[in-house]
């Protein structure tokens, strides 16, 4: 019994180790999520940092990029208004289909709409021409947006435990995006690629094992 358990432990770590958190800044630099695209598998965490005034994280479709999909997700409207020195906002998304993209977009309005203003984004778009075809087809949209503060978990792809929360310190400058090194570094307009902004856990299926044998060294 006391074996099985650590073989379970060792077996978590190993899963652990494969996941990876994507991190995007919510109205970076304007009107922006930075990166606009990220490449993700099942089980990895996209983590949404509200650092701009007002803004969602609301799913659509590649076919409506400004409409928010029946079943899909939705942050609700957050932001650090005002106060540039507020800590922004967070909210963890997680990848449950990798199968298909996943399309997302802002649908704040205020002082115009964010979504024809080409604040979009898109998880596991097939291609870059693809994502440049959908941010067209949002620029082109004519039909009024309106919002709403109804906070939905669960979604077509991917999903989320719980509400957007606000941290006590910002992960992140407010003008920067993380790079693969850990540190920051200065950013005039939105990405295409998550290179810049993974972080994966240090955690190495060897480092599993050898927490296995020390676990079964444990029970003798």
């Amino acid at each position: 019994m006391v074996i099985a358990t650590a073989v379970s432990l060792a077996l978590l770590s190993t899963f652990a180790a494969a996941q990876t958190v994507h991190q995007v800044n919510v109205g970076d630099n304007g009107l922006f999520f930075n990166p606009q695209t990220i490449t993700a598998i099942e089980g990895d965490i996209v983590t949404f940092n509200f650092i701009g005034r007002n803004h969602s994280v609301t799913q659509s479709s590649q076919d409506a990029p400004c409409t928010r999909l029946q079943g899909g997700f939705n942050s609700g409207l957050l932001g650090i208004g005002n106060d540039t020195t507020a800590p922004p906002g967070v909210w963890n998304l997680t990848v449950t289909d990798a199968s298909q993209p996943i399309w997302y977009f802002c649908e704040a309005v205020i002082p115009f709409s964010h979504c024809t203003s080409g604040m979009v984004g898109a998880i596991n778009p097939p291609s870059n021409d693809s994502f440049s075809a959908f941010q067209s087809s949002a620029k082109a949209v004519t039909e009024t947006i309106t919002p709403t503060d109804t906070v939905i978990l669960s979604g077509v792809g991917a999903a989320a435990t719980a509400n957007p929360t606000t941290t006590a310190t910002a992960p992140f400058s407010k003008n920067s995006t993380a790079s693969s090194t850990g540190t920051s570094t200065s950013s005039a307009q939105p990405t295409n690629s998550s290179s810049g902004s993974v972080s994966t856990l240090k955690l190495t299926p060897w480092s599993s094992l050898f927490a296995l044998g020390l676990s079964i060294l444990a029970v003798y």
